[in-house]
């Protein structure tokens, strides 16, 4: 943690902490700016971010028996379902219960140009050999 120096008024005063994504634990502003108490709450319940020396830190939004942080998405997981929505088993829906289109479900059964390469090369696998680019090669000796 590091406070700005040169600071003319104490609400000019700027407070930056850095974490790392693997452990989000920081330390608390709780005891030295008491009204951070509705903020920490929330990013606590919301984001994840566990203070280090914070009393009464409850969930103020969410149940505690929620396990995950509402806003951490997995990437990959909302990536796989815009290139292929049911890759990963059931399809994902919407409000009302219709299956989200992917762009796989969009270019179905089109040819050309757009459709080869949006989705990667296709690759007839019943050869033998399949030549495939590695990292010393260039793509135009390929």
């Amino acid at each position: 943690m590091r406070i700005e120096d040169g600071v003319a008024k104490l609400e000019d005063l700027c407070i930056k902490v850095f974490a790392s994504r693997r452990d989000t634990r920081i330390p608390s502003v709780f005891w030295i700016w008491k009204s951070i108490d509705s903020q920490e709450r929330e990013s606590y319940d919301m984001l994840g971010i566990c203070y280090d020396n914070r009393p009464r830190l409850k969930c103020i939004l969410m149940p505690e028996s929620w396990m995950d942080s509402p806003y951490e998405k997995s990437v990959q997981e909302a990536v796989d379902t815009l290139l292929d929505n049911g890759i990963r088993g059931q399809s994902m829906r919407d409000g009302h219960n219709k299956i989200y289109k992917s762009f796989s479900d969009v270019i179905e059964g089109k040819e050309g140009r757009f459709h080869e390469t949006l989705l990667g090369k296709r690759v007839d696998y019943s050869r033998r050999s399949v030549i495939v680019v590695g990292p010393s090669i260039s793509s135009n000796r390929c």
